[in-house]
């Protein structure tokens, strides 16, 4: 079971996810955003982040930029990105 932050905009996305999540037994935070993103780390630990690329205010590319300068272990958490463009760029 794992301690799980999902970050999306689209609240019919999160609900989606984590449902998922939540079946496996895992716990799940949400934030709507990257600056969300990192106000929920800043006041809890996860084991793992699943982002969504493009959001308003600042997208889970900026937010994981910012996560991979923070110190110890938060800086190293595993961050899964999810995007529903299918693009080539968003390789």
């Amino acid at each position: 079971m794992a301690n799980i932050l999902l970050v999306d905009d689209d609240a019919a996305v999160r609900k989606t996810v984590r449902l998922l999540l939540e079946r496996a037994a895992h716990t799940v935070v949400e934030a709507v955003d990257g600056r969300g993103a990192l106000s929920c780390m800043d006041a809890a630990t996860f084991d793992v982040l699943v982002t969504d690329l493009n959001m308003p205010e600042m997208d889970g590319i900026e937010a994981t930029k910012t996560i991979r300068t923070m110190p110890g272990s938060r800086g190293q958490i595993p961050i899964i990105a999810m995007t529903a463009y299918a693009l080539e760029s968003d390789k």
